[in-house]
């Protein structure tokens, strides 16, 4: 059993190889990945970092063992942590808005506590091409004080249910899943020039 696991892993891995920034390490047979949804500048999921700073970030989970249904915080607060490092290897600051991101993190424990939406992990990441079975996350420059030009690591960690077939917190609780975090490359280009007259 070991051994399989172990393949299963292997191949995840080298199936994945210059993905490798925008998923997660699996977590009980689970893993995440963090798209750009660009619908201004291409249709759907785009997986070449670095990501626009201005464009919606998606996640969304995956199994390659087959369907797994997960219960994921509807409010951010509660399922998605976040931080950034600019250009220069300092921590940026977060917007009202970043500060809102995981402000509820350490509060999540069942059901109860928030408000939670079905979605199912499924198939593998290269079969889905960023499928259509997670959650929206804001543009990066509406999270973080993005003010110089130059190429952001955004870091963002998520947690969420395996589902329980029990009204029982207890049980709930144990299934509490928190991913590794997710370190995509956002890029802020610099100001278009102004026009020679």
């Amino acid at each position: 059993m070991k051994l399989s696991i172990l393949s299963l892993v292997t191949s995840l891995v080298l199936s994945l190889s210059g993905r490798a920034g925008i998923i997660s390490e699996p977590t009980n047979g689970i893993y995440l990945a963090v798209v750009q949804w660009d619908f201004l500048h291409g249709p759907g999921p785009v997986t070449n970092e670095p990501f626009r700073f201005d464009s919606e970030l998606y996640w969304a989970g995956y199994c390659n063992t087959g369907r797994v249904n997960i219960w994921s915080p509807v409010d951010p607060a509660y399922g998605v942590k976040i931080r950034m490092l600019g250009p220069s290897g300092k921590e940026v600051k977060k917007t009202w808005e970043g500060n809102q991101y995981g402000a509820k993190w350490d509060k999540l424990h069942s059901y109860k506590d928030t408000k939670l939406g079905s979605i199912c992990a499924w198939g593998s990441f290269e079969e889905n091409q960023g499928g259509a079975n997670g959650r929206r996350l804001l543009p990066p420059q509406r999270l973080f004080s993005m003010d110089q030009p130059g190429i952001y690591t955004m870091e963002i960690q998520i947690q969420l249910f395996r589902y329980a077939a029990t009204k029982d917190p207890e049980e709930w609780s144990r299934n509490l899943l928190r991913f590794s975090p997710i370190r995509i490359k956002v890029e802020k280009p610099p100001p278009p020039s102004a026009k020679k007259e």
